[in-house]
């Protein structure tokens, strides 16, 4: 059998321990969090961490993406639509009620958990939308491109 030389067996195991701690987190983000559903019929505001984006918060804050338009559909077509939108992009659907939908999302290649959140306003005509990452504080703008595959998920089934 050959012999490890000490440098080898040290970046081995370097390498081993950095892995398990990558594995670790994100069984960690794997846990069931609190409810998601916002304050005052609103959806949870964003931390001050960049791993998240909403269209509740001012248009000129960074964390902002605009609603979802409706085009004149009613609460519960605009529901069945973004629970197939959803389900397309691989969500797993966690709640839902007549206006507030909320989903998860696992990463292909860590597992790591985001949440993505729907708060279906009749009266304005929009969906509000939230998604955000369970950990970490940078997602190299996986929720923001998660937000506009819905976006156009939805539009797709809703104008085809």
């Amino acid at each position: 059998m050959a012999k490890l030389s000490s440098g080898t067996l040290a970046r081995i195991i370097t390498t081993g321990g950095l892995w398990f701690g990558i594995f670790a987190l994100g069984a960690c983000s794997s846990q069931v969090v609190a409810p998601l559903d916002g304050q005052d019929g609103r959806l949870s505001p964003c931390p001050a961490a960049p791993h998240c984006v909403t269209s509740e918060v001012a248009e000129s804050a960074s964390a902002y993406v605009a609603p979802i338009a409706m085009n004149g559909l009613t609460s519960l077509q605009a529901r069945n639509l973004l629970i197939r939108a959803m389900t397309e992009m691989q969500g797993q659907i966690n709640t839902q009620t007549d206006r507030y939908l909320a989903a998860s999302f696992k990463s292909k290649m860590f597992g790591f958990i985001d949440d993505l959140e729907c708060r279906i306003d009749s009266a304005a005509g929009v969906i509000q939308v939230r998604s955000a990452s369970r950990l970490g504080y940078y997602d190299m703008g996986a929720n923001r491109r998660r937000v506009n595959e819905l976006r156009q998920r939805f539009a797709a089934l809703r104008d085809g």
